[in-house]
């Protein structure tokens, strides 16, 4: 199981995060819900990031290795 740290995030570091993710060859899926926008990525079927609109920025979750 892949650890998950959460952090706030503007949506400038959000969109370049899945552009880099996405070149990277992470799946990235988008929702839109009530709540705002919803995104999810998944490396081998494991949960490896996942961001949702929240105020003025995301909550975003993200494995521990690829944060500083």
């Amino acid at each position: 199981m892949i650890e998950l740290v959460a952090r706030m995030w503007t949506k400038k570091e959000t969109q370049q995060t899945i552009k880099q993710l996405r070149e990277g060859g992470i799946e990235i899926t988008k929702t839109d819900g009530m709540g705002g926008k919803m995104y999810k990525g998944l490396l081998d079927g494991e949960l490896v990031f996942q961001a949702g609109e929240f105020g003025r920025g995301y909550l975003v979750r993200i494995t521990d290795e690829w944060v500083n």
